[in-house]
């Protein structure tokens, strides 16, 4: 089940050129801070976030917390940037802040955290929900006091990358394709089990609000299924990069 909690401290706004969805930063009901993208985020990138960072934790990936958060009217009325931001006719989506973090990209331009296979993961969950945004210049990871790296920011996931070479020449840690490669035996069985337990439960638990605010629901989702499951109708391309 969600979470789903109320915003109860709008505390301040991220302010990054490279992006755009300049999220909330808001404390929550259950003591936590969370970052929050909501309706000028866009509902689409709302869903990606949603399913992406489930998918991921399905995955063992180390992807933050996250709840479905609301803003209550009072602090609506008082606040129309946030309102405008965050919305408050329908929950947003909260990432829980990683306590002491750093940004993956101002340790340096050498890749010293995390093990290989960790990064592996990472390559091939981004592989797997067609995430091109987690490239050498703006990777999107965060690294905690204890070292660990911290896996963010999905609202790009689901675009048409298609060409495997292209995505590892890209990615950040895409030197660690020619180490390990995918281990086809071993990650196939874990996508099944997601895919045949986890979609619908996923897919039931986007808010109502989300979908209907869009005119092609139905075929954003059908976009997300067939994303998430080339790896059976088109596994060639997707196993190995070889074309059919």
């Amino acid at each position: 089940m969600i979470t789903c909690l109320t915003i109860t401290e709008i505390m301040d706004k991220v302010e990054d050129s490279r992006g755009v969805c300049e999220p909330f930063i808001c404390r929550c009901e259950d003591g936590h801070v969370y970052y929050v993208k909501g309706k000028y985020a866009g509902y689409p990138d709302c869903i990606h976030e949603l399913v992406a960072t489930r998918l991921g934790r399905m995955l063992n990936i180390n992807i933050p917390d996250f709840a479905l958060v609301t803003l209550p009217e009072e602090t609506a009325e008082q606040d129309e940037e946030a309102r405008r931001m965050i919305g408050n006719k329908a929950p947003a989506f909260g990432l829980r802040a990683v306590e002491n973090a750093m940004q993956f990209h101002s340790l340096g331009n050498g890749v010293t955290f995390g093990t290989q296979e960790e990064q592996e993961d990472i390559l091939f969950f981004d592989w797997w929900i067609r995430n091109n945004d987690r490239t050498r210049d703006n990777p999107n990871l965060l690294v905690g006091a204890d070292g660990r790296i911290h896996v963010i920011d999905h609202n790009q996931a689901f675009d048409n990358t298609d060409d495997l070479r292209t995505f590892i020449s890209s990615h950040v840690f895409g030197g660690s394709w020619g180490v390990f490669g995918f281990d086809r035996s071993r990650r196939e069985p874990e996508l099944d089990r997601i895919m045949s337990s986890g979609w619908s439960e996923i897919s039931r638990d986007i808010p109502d609000q989300w979908i209907e605010a869009l005119s092609d629901a139905d075929g954003i989702l059908k976009k997300m299924k067939s994303t998430l499951t080339r790896y059976k109708t088109e596994p060639k391309a997707f196993w190995t990069g070889e074309k059919p």
